[in-house]
């Protein structure tokens, strides 16, 4: 039997072309004429004609004034299934005139002709050269081949062009979307027209041009990035974000992600303002075959990282040099108020113009002036004043040693400490006013204000490493397991508190430590506190030693337990007991009187020496105050 002879062929159910084709060529009808445009491009036209029907049954043409094809390159390249231009006849398209490059190719897989597939099985394939022109009707319903030629004629014809025909059977075509999504597909070209239905698209410019430079990968890849502001028209096209162009067609769709990290929230002002366009030449080995993206390997990454630092550095450019000369404009504007307004009203405004620019850039000069004008007349009646006041009452001394805080530190690091202070402050005096107040809600109000202080019980425990970590909460429940819990009490909100329905209110915390790569609890704070005008006895003091001998017996290992039983009085004979165990603990009870005179201490006294500024304040307002501030 000779080598080319075989029994049986293969055999083709009907539409098995239109079937195996997966990037929605042969379905979608948005993508299918993007294919039929850019085969018109390949073929070096300049012109194309799309004629879309207002109903199923009519015909829809696509016809181009590109090279065209004879009879044998029709056969050879329209009948080879995925044919390879790039390998048969290279991806340069060169000007007829003077030989010199015209473009370069889009096909990448031979299968942009099959949109045809995407309206009909049966279609018509008219295309002249050379002084003919020939006409196939090509079927893709016939069982022994997936694509055949049913009939062809020829007749005479000058110049050379391409005409395509199908009568719509299936995805009836929306001109007018076509028309959107057709024009944010290729960047402008004067040489390269479309016309839908007659009207000429008007294809995408890079109008608003803000920026552009040259980028070059660690590949050798060079490309050409630009930043634009962004036109209506291309937001209609699905034309947000940073957009690839691989020899002036879109690669995928755009979006502000590149891999897995989005460069921009899609949903801030500066998204929908701006694009960014990245042009080359060099993305061809890139790109998926159905132009829907880029393949993910290292030569893409290499692109992403050079694209990434253009899009960060020209951002912040643009938003400092933009922040400057609003800051200049508005003062000119406002000169008269930036006269009268102190250095710290100033500096607060200048805030305010970077905040907002910073967040939405492309605010108007006049919404920001209101605001900064806002600004600073608040800082003027709310601060001003008081501020003048307490200056002319201030002592040479103070002055003297103001200068000195100032001269070291500038007004906002100042603020910054100040505000610490004044926080721990008004804990110490919320303490002992809530304390006092026998209607005070201890639980919800006095007792979490206590836990979260921790810097009043010693500074080795002012600490954000204190947490209510999973090995703290695994020792919790081994304590109370059979204890009766205050179910009022919102423990998902506060996982370091644990209140059982005697009143008993309990803090735990720890702190862990690093051994071999492995996290070993460290070190467990408690602190316990009773409920109403509580006098610590020496069984409550016991039941909290036996808590901490438990923790020590059942963690083994170097964890230390340091704990605090914090009542309104105390029994004689209830002092602070060290505990044995493996790490160490102590059991240590405090009336709520030391604990603001302890606190009141490592504030250096401060607390009394301003005590006019919460002594006509009750419990509650003050309260309501430290809520709103912290």
């Amino acid at each position: 039997m000779a080598e080319s002879s075989y029994i049986q062929g293969s055999l083709f159910e009907d539409g098995f072309l239109r079937r195996s084709i997966k990037n929605g060529i042969t379905t979608n009808p948005e993508t299918a004429l993007t294919e039929l445009v850019a085969n018109a491009w390949d073929a070096g036209a300049t012109e194309v004609d799309i004629t879309i029907p207002s109903s199923v049954g009519n015909m829809l043409i696509v016809s181009d004034n590109g090279e065209g094809m004879t009879r044998e390159e029709f056969l050879n390249r329209w009948m080879t299934l995925s044919y390879n231009r790039a390998a048969h006849q290279n991806n340069r398209i060169l000007d007829p005139s003077n030989g010199r490059l015209l473009r370069l190719t889009y096909g990448r897989n031979g299968e942009g002709r099959h949109g045809l597939l995407c309206f009909g099985d049966l279609y018509t394939v008219r295309t002249w050269k050379d002084g003919t022109e020939w006409t196939f009707v090509v079927s893709a319903r016939e069982k022994k081949e997936a694509l055949a030629i049913l009939s062809e004629k020829s007749i005479a014809r000058q110049g050379q062009g391409t005409e395509l025909s199908v009568s719509v059977e299936n995805n009836l075509p929306d001109s007018e979307r076509i028309s959107q999504v057709i024009s944010s597909r290729f960047i402008y070209d004067p040489q390269f027209i479309i016309r839908i239905n007659g009207s000429v698209l008007q294809i995408t410019e890079l109008e608003g041009l803000i920026d552009t430079q040259m980028l070059v990968s660690e590949d050798g890849i060079e490309m050409t990035a630009s930043l634009v502001r962004t036109k209506n028209s291309a937001k209609r096209g699905g034309y947000q974000g940073i957009a690839f162009w691989q020899a002036g067609r879109l690669v995928g769709s755009p979006s502000w992600r590149l891999g897995d990290v989005y460069e921009i929230d899609g949903r801030t002002v500066t998204a929908r303002r701006y694009n960014v366009i990245v042009q080359s030449n060099g993305f061809a080995d890139l790109i998926h075959p159905d132009w829907s993206g880029f393949v993910r390997n290292d030569k893409t990454d290499n692109v992403y990282k050079v694209v990434s630092v253009y899009i960060e550095n020209v951002f912040s450019r643009i938003t400092k040099e933009t922040i400057n000369e609003t800051k200049h404009d508005i003062e000119k504007d406002l000169k008269n108020e930036y006269r009268e307004a102190s250095p710290l009203a100033r500096i607060q405004a200048d805030e305010t113009i970077e905040a907002i620019l910073k967040d939405s850039p492309t605010t108007t000069k006049d919404t920001i002036k209101t605001a900064v004008k806002a600004v600073l007349n608040l800082q003027a009646t709310s601060e001003g004043e008081e501020l003048l006041r307490r200056l002319s009452t201030m002592s040479v001394t103070d002055i003297t040693e103001l200068n000195k805080i100032l001269s070291r530190w500038n007004v906002k690091d100042a603020m910054k400490v100040l505000d610490v202070i004044d926080r721990r402050l008004t804990v110490i005096e919320l303490i002992k006013k809530l304390s006092e107040d026998p209607n005070t809600d201890e639980l919800h109000l006095l007792h979490p204000l206590i836990t979260e202080s921790r810097w009043v019980f010693g500074p080795e425990f002012d600490s954000a490493e204190y947490t209510a970590n999973q090995q703290v909460r695994t020792i919790t429940k081994k304590l109370f397991h059979h204890e009766a819990f205050d179910t009022s009490f919102n423990l998902s909100k506060r996982p370091d508190l644990v209140v059982l329905n005697d009143g008993s209110c309990y803090s735990i915390t720890g702190t862990n430590r690093f051994e071999n790569g492995i996290t070993h609890l460290d070190h467990v704070l408690i602190v316990e506190l009773k409920k109403g005008h509580f006098r610590i006895t020496f069984d409550e003091f016991m039941q909290l030693q036996r808590y901490v001998t438990m923790i020590l017996q059942q963690e083994g290992g170097n964890i230390h337990v340091t704990s605090f039983i914090l009542g309104y009085d105390i029994d004689d004979g209830v002092v602070s007991t060290e505990v044995k165990g493996a790490g160490g603990g102590i059991v240590i009870p405090m009336k709520f009187s030391q604990l603001i005179d302890t606190a009141d201490k490592r504030m250096m006294n401060l607390r009394t020496q301003l005590t006019n500024m919460y002594e006509d304040v009750d419990g509650m307002a003050l309260y309501k105050q430290y809520k709103l501030r912290w």
